[in-house]
């Protein structure tokens, strides 16, 4: 089921399209402010020397080298860069890249790690398979058109035996009356990871169920799947 020939819905694409904007409002607002009410995540961000998030670091290989991506990383990754006993290898992509590189421009600001151009739903197209040993998505995944091909792209680019590492709040499109890039809910059902919107609603545990091993924590406010591919 992995593969690069993907033919997105014309329809939810367009759709997805207008929420552009307000993304670009947001994160052009949170780099003039320096991180608007979070201005420790703005100097995490910039920080070459931040060190990696000891959460994440139980779903590394050994080392020495380790590839991460992150998608939907924003206009600056919030990852950190150093890990001892590591050399990390850390890329970061995002639909609106070039939207972000502009406002980058415009304050001066050269990120350590510049986040390059590309869809979820393309990640075949800029990736060979099995290239990373980690893929990481924080919030991005439910602003997507097309969550569950997301999925599958991410899969098709994670080495086998490796995790995806999705952090999300719960049901986010309903509490935002599905304005802008909110189109999609993630929730948790009978140990299930599910998504859904007002058209349709999909058991992602099912699906995937002979690509991968999915467990998903957390209910009301916030949930975290893990995603360990077979």
């Amino acid at each position: 089921m992995f593969g690069n020939l993907f033919n997105p819905n014309k329809a939810k694409k367009r759709k997805w399209g207008k929420g552009k904007q307000k993304e670009i409002n947001f994160w052009s607002e949170w780099i003039k402010t320096k991180g608007l009410e979070w201005p420790q995540d703005y100097l995490n961000r910039l920080d070459p020397n931040l060190p990696f998030q000891d959460y994440l670091t139980k779903y590394l290989p050994e080392g020495p080298e380790v590839s991460i991506l992150d998608v939907g990383a924003g206009p600056l990754t919030p990852l950190g860069k150093k890990l001892q006993g590591y050399k990390i290898s850390l890329t970061a992509v995002d639909p609106l890249a070039n939207e972000y590189d502009e406002i980058l421009k415009k304050f001066s600001i050269t990120p350590f790690v510049r986040t390059q151009y590309c869809e979820v739903e393309q990640l075949s197209e800029m990736f060979s398979p099995n290239s990373f040993d980690l893929v990481c998505i924080f919030n991005a995944l439910d602003h997507c058109y097309e969550p569950v091909e997301g999925i599958k792209q991410m899969l098709y680019v994670l080495k086998k035996g490796r995790f995806i590492f999705m952090s999300h709040f719960t049901n986010e499109a309903e509490k935002e009356s599905y304005d802008g890039f909110h189109q999609w809910n993630f929730c948790k059902e009978n140990n299930h990871f599910v998504i859904w919107n007002m058209d349709s609603k999909i058991n992602v545990t099912d699906i995937f169920k002979e690509q991968a091993d999915i467990q998903i924590t957390g209910e009301n406010t916030y949930n975290v799947v893990e995603i360990r591919k077979y």
